[in-house]
């Protein structure tokens, strides 16, 4: 849109093609989401493709290799108990929880991947590259860090992660916050 300065104010047109609209001030995510509001978004956009393809790619190679009676995901999953007792593999979980689910069952990867196709592309869009990249890394640090010290305060509350919840909520508190 249109620049124009006024009361030392950036003044952006947000008319989205209609000439008549009025200019709008304030923050520029917030500009482009408003401008974004009207027009359907149908396409996935490149860091999210990517995570949805991980997802299901792993949830079946979860499904096929079973690791005796114990899911793939939960041998993989980030265990506060196992980074307690010095466990090499729970460090490793601390990595890859996001991208696992559990296989014996599909909801939870139904859901998560319903909802990040749903609102994912719009904070990727707000958010481009490394920016998007960096939020969902914050976020899924920020989700393991959480559950260690609950782990630490319960004595013990219970078995490992695993999932992409936390990427998702991430992507429901940006847009809330935008």
């Amino acid at each position: 849109g249109a620049h124009a300065r006024g009361k030392g104010l950036a003044i952006q047109d947000l008319s989205c093609g209609d000439r008549h609209a009025k200019p709008w001030r304030g923050n520029q995510a917030r500009q482009r989401l408003e401008c974004q509001r009207d027009t359907p978004v149908t396409t996935l956009t490149p860091i999210v493709r990517i995570l949805l393809i991980a997802w299901a790619a792993l949830w079946v190679l979860g499904f096929l290799v079973q690791l005796g009676a114990e899911p793939l995901a939960y041998t993989l999953g980030f265990s506060p108990e196992g980074v307690v007792d010095g466990q090499i593999g729970s460090i490793l979980g601390f990595a890859v929880y996001p991208f696992l689910h559990d296989s014996t069952g599909i909801w939870h990867l139904a859901i998560n991947c319903l909802l990040l196709f749903y609102f994912g592309p719009e904070v990727e869009r707000l958010n481009p590259g490394n920016r998007f990249l960096r939020l969902l890394v914050t976020a899924a640090v920020a989700g393991a860090a959480a559950r260690f010290v609950l782990y630490l305060l319960t004595d013990g509350f219970g078995g490992p992660v695993v999932g992409g919840s936390g990427l998702v909520s991430c992507c429901f508190a940006f847009l809330a916050a935008v």
